[in-house]
């Protein structure tokens, strides 16, 4: 489990949305059926949770100096695709003519969150990438990759989790898309697709793209020790970036990762609230 490289300045970010207790519960006891109907209501707009994950890192990267990026790019090689969280501070960081061209952008690439339920909670599947590909090599990652011609979002995320790990897709669901990220080294946009899977699939990697296969409960996201934040900067009076990262199952989860995990918190965690809210009126 090695740590990804940093720039010249961090320090230390303001911790995770779910220190309360009320949301930790939640989450922990969170099923599918509980994120299918909060990516339900959050597509139909009954609520912004988790766009702001999403907006606030697409918005802060037009804030940081072209000498900024660039060095993020060149000097130390960050496949940093960090974001914010919905706190309003990291929002104020935010360049709303930049979230404006980036929301126009198309997806370029798509991941699959597959979901599954054994012994009372939530797991999904993680892979660490091949040391020997090209792009984001030994990172943790969901299954995925490009976009193709002539494919949507959903199928390029179904047809990247058959070639890496294997599975079958006959039986999945699809149950929501989050909002598209944006990647700060190289700008692309990423479709995260939800789905939810019977039961534990029987998967492979292959290893031409995978070194690891594995799977993760959600509720150990939630565990103490596991989320850490920074905001990274490349110059002392750079805003800075918000960057997440998961040291989870001897592995370290971040950038367009960690984000995407975030995002889905987010909007379940807020949705678990809103209905304890409602049941108790």
């Amino acid at each position: 489990m090695d740590d990804p490289p940093r720039p010249l300045f961090v320090s230390p970010g303001v911790g995770p949305p779910w220190d309360m207790p009320e949301v930790r519960q939640a989450l922990r006891a969170a099923t599918i059926s509980d994120i299918r109907e909060s990516l339900s209501r959050y597509s139909h707009g009954h609520y912004d949770a988790g766009m702001a994950v999403h907006d606030s890192y697409n918005e802060s990267v037009g804030h940081l100096s072209d000498e900024c990026v660039n060095g993020a790019r060149g000097s130390y090689d960050m496949h940093n695709e960090s974001s914010g969280t919905p706190s309003a501070d990291r929002a104020d960081r935010a360049d709303r003519a930049d979230r404006t061209e980036r929301a126009d952008r198309a997806p370029t690439s798509a991941v699959l969150l597959a979901l599954y339920e054994e012994d009372g909670e939530v797991r999904t599947i993680l892979t660490r990438r091949s040391t020997e590909l090209r792009h984001h090599a030994g990172e943790v990652c969901f299954p995925g990759g490009g976009i193709e011609r002539g494919e949507d979002t959903v199928q390029a995320a179904l047809r990247e989790a058959r070639e890496e790990i294997g599975l079958c897709t006959d039986e999945v669901e699809i149950i929501g898309v989050l909002p598209t990220l944006h990647t700060y080294s190289s700008g692309s946009a990423i479709a995260p697709v939800v789905a939810a899977l019977p039961a534990r699939p029987e998967v492979a990697a292959n290893s031409a793209e995978v070194a690891r296969l594995f799977d993760i409960g959600l509720g150990a996201l939630l565990d103490d020790g596991v989320f850490h934040e920074e905001l990274w900067k490349l110059k002392e009076d750079d805003p800075g970036i918000s960057v997440y990262f998961f040291y989870v199952a001897g592995e370290v989860v971040w950038g367009a990762t960690a984000r995407i995990v975030m995002q889905l918190l987010t909007i379940l965690g807020d949705w678990c609230l809103s209905r304890n809210d409602m049941e108790r009126r």
